[in-house]
């Protein structure tokens, strides 16, 4: 079973949740500025007629107010009655004179407390006007918890508080039937399994778009695998025709009477045959895509030894020495011929692009190390270690380390050569 990582979706999940709280802190600031608007209006709405109903009162009381003559105080503790501009506060005679009859609310100033409502009457005397004036700064003396503000803030918090829980719970919703697509995903290895259990799915459509694009996909990359499959199967049974061929010409030239230099071409073309077969396998064995069970450990110092041997011709007079340092029971549960093929090709590089110097082997309990002092990557290929295993060979050696899940280094020696490092998983006991 595959690990699923989950680091996509949470941000996704963080991401909703954001989204939820920048949406739910703007309506809650619209709401606070909407609901401290309307309660600001009804409240100054309501004390204008507070004040037209007390000046009506008080009319209906002392009628001969309206004739110009002083009337009795009004006994309250924030209205009071004035009769002419001079008997107002002078802080509101300048604005008093220019507003008509009616009821008003006079501004000062920004402060909270520093506003007045105004009721005004003409009277029989026309410079004499009767005012009812209303202090809100007494009104505004309660706690502050009975303000308009506070219960904006509180209400708001509370609103925001439920906006946060729901958006959590919310988004694990909306997330949900994607998370049970991505276990769908990494619970079935084969395409082709993968793609008959999304078409089981039952997922809303947003969702399904996607499962039925995964789908598509894995069915392709089925037939591909399958198309593969069967062309590297079909390619290798072919190859293997002609090297049947030759290997029993080998074996009936065997019995002939050679000279001396044709036995070791005959003997040339035997490792030839052989090396070929064993590619051959190897690759049957990764176009499968299979990871065999490990087997019996094998020891890698013979497997060396024989495949230095087998590749010792492609040195030719070249002065070039051969150390090998192997440990003795450095050993890996493997299949003998893919180790030996990843080995192979590691040393026919060395032994191609080293003109003289040395060519090394080492060996320790993880690691197989093959050193040159050829030109090196600026001289002979690429620097950059992905392009370098583009090669045939160290191809071939990335694809089996791949797969047994090794790991291939390639790097520059000074002063000049190749360093090629293969760390193995897993080693033999």
């Amino acid at each position: 079973m595959k690990t699923v990582r989950t680091q996509g979706s949470t941000s996704l999940h963080r991401s909703l949740q954001k989204a939820f709280w920048t949406f739910g802190t703007v309506l809650v600031l619209v709401y606070a500025v909407f609901v401290g608007s309307v309660s600001i209006w009804l409240e100054d709405d309501l004390l204008l007629r507070q004040v037209d109903l007390e000046l009506e009162a008080y009319l209906d009381e002392h009628p001969e107010a309206l004739t110009g003559r002083p009337a009795p105080p009004v006994i309250s503790r924030f209205f009071s009655v004035h009769l002419g501009e001079a008997s107002l506060p002078e802080a509101l005679r300048d604005t008093a004179m220019l507003l008509p009859p009616g009821s008003h609310e006079i501004e000062r100033g920004r402060i909270i407390g520093e506003d007045y409502m105004l009721a005004i009457r003409e009277t029989d005397q026309p410079d004499r006007r009767l005012y009812m004036l209303y202090d809100v700064r007494g009104f505004g003396g309660g706690k502050w918890w009975h303000s308009e503000v506070a219960v904006v803030m509180v209400g708001g918090a509370l609103v925001f508080a439920i906006g946060l829980f729901w958006a959590s719970r919310y988004s694990r919703r909306v997330l949900r039937p994607l998370t049970s697509l991505a276990g769908t995903v990494a619970n079935e290895s084969e395409p082709l399994r993968l793609a008959d259990a999304l078409t089981q799915r039952r997922d809303p459509v947003e969702v399904a778009v996607l499962g039925e694009a995964i789908e598509q996909s894995m069915r392709e990359i089925d037939g591909f695998i399958r198309r593969q499959r069967a062309f590297t199967r079909n390619a290798s049974h072919e190859l293997r025709t002609p090297l049947a061929v030759v290997r029993g010409a080998v074996e009936l030239l065997k019995y002939e009477t050679l000279s001396s230099r044709a036995e070791q071409r005959l003997k040339r073309v035997e490792r030839s045959v052989h090396e070929m077969e064993a590619l051959i396998e190897t690759f049957m064995w990764l176009a499968r895509g299979d990871q065999d069970p490990p087997g019996d450990p094998v020891e890698i110092a013979p497997i060396v030894h024989r495949v230095i041997e087998s590749h010792r011709h492609l040195l030719g007079e070249r002065g070039v020495d051969i150390e090998v340092d192997i440990e003795p029971d450095q050993s890996l549960a493997v299949r003998e011929q893919i180790i030996a093929v990843a080995i192979a090709n590691l040393v026919r590089n060395a032994f191609y692009s080293t003109e003289a110097g040395v060519v090394s082997i080492a060996g320790s309990a993880n690691r197989l190390t093959v050193t040159d002092t050829g030109p090196g990557f600026s001289e002979r290929v690429d620097p950059d270690p992905d392009r370098v295993a583009s090669g045939f060979g160290l191809a071939i050696v990335r694809e089996l380390c791949e797969h047994n899940g090794w790991h291939l280094h390639l790097a520059e020696r000074e002063p000049r050569g190749t360093v090629a490092t293969i760390e193995f998983a897993a080693t033999g006991p």
